[in-house]
């Protein structure tokens, strides 16, 4: 489902996002989901989000590049991703917030993908080298994971 670019913060209806990132928790059907540029922000909507992600097993692929989480929100989707056992790809760069994503952040990525084993794609700004080695270290793990294992004919 591609609602990139739907402005789903009009003053109208302020509480559609929140409704929607509540609801992707229970869904059973949607498995791509990309909300990029969709004027998402952090406080309620980032726990919404976090707390959907730890309840839903059908969504594979999520996109909330281009919004305004700031540091602190996307630390708290983070924890989430470790507790999500399907999603696949994840991409969260390029939030329109003041702060961009730091060493605490990444620490908290880090631990969520010790914990996490399907998580294969990221889309996240890794600036420091420490954390985008950890990090990119789980990412290759994880791919590993996925394929097929090569057995030697007898």
């Amino acid at each position: 489902l591609d609602l990139s670019g739907l402005r789903v913060l009009d003053e109208g209806q302020p509480r559609t996002a929140l409704k929607l990132l509540k609801a992707l928790g229970s869904n059973t059907h949607i498995t791509r989901l990309n909300l990029s540029h969709c004027t998402l922000g952090g406080g309620d909507q980032s726990t919404a989000l976090a707390k959907s992600l730890t309840h839903n097993g059908t969504l594979r692929a999520l996109d909330i590049s281009c919004n305004g989480f700031a540091p602190g929100d996307l630390s708290i989707v983070f924890v989430a991703l470790g507790y999500n056992a399907a999603l696949q790809e994840f991409r969260c760069n390029s939030q329109f917030h003041d702060e961009q994503v730091g060493r605490d952040e990444l620490r908290t990525l880090d631990a969520a993908l010790k914990r996490n084993s399907s998580v294969r794609t990221l889309g996240v700004e890794l600036t420091d080298r420490h954390w985008r080695d950890q990090v990119l270290r789980k990412l290759v793990r994880n791919k590993s994971r996925s394929l097929p294992s090569r057995r030697r004919a007898a």
